[in-house]
């Protein structure tokens, strides 16, 4: 005979080991609210300006310096999400920190 001892390893679950029963725990959040908060969001982030130097692959706040610095002709502007943009293959700017 021998006891094995399993950890709970799912986020949210509460097990009683003295009879084997589990359940969601008091505090934690359901699937469908956490799907909200995702939402909302996933809204905020794409409402952002961005300025994209096409050269360096970098992109920038508007009102970053190294966009004053920028060449005209690598200037582009972009409004969407931070994660489209790196989707795409651009880096954040080291200054502004977008």
């Amino acid at each position: 005979m021998f006891n094995v001892y399993c950890y709970n390893v799912q986020p949210n679950i509460v097990i009683d080991y003295a009879t084997g029963e589990s359940e969601l725990a008091a505090d934690a959040v359901s699937v469908q609210e956490q799907q909200v908060i995702t939402d909302t969001t996933s809204e905020v982030s794409q409402a952002a300006d961005y300025v994209l130097n096409t050269n360096t692959k970098r992109f920038h706040y508007p009102d970053c310096q190294s966009v004053s610095d920028m060449k005209e002709s690598n200037k582009q502007y972009y409004q969407g999400s931070r994660d489209d943009l790196i989707n795409q293959g651009y880096k954040a700017c080291g200054n502004c920190r977008p």
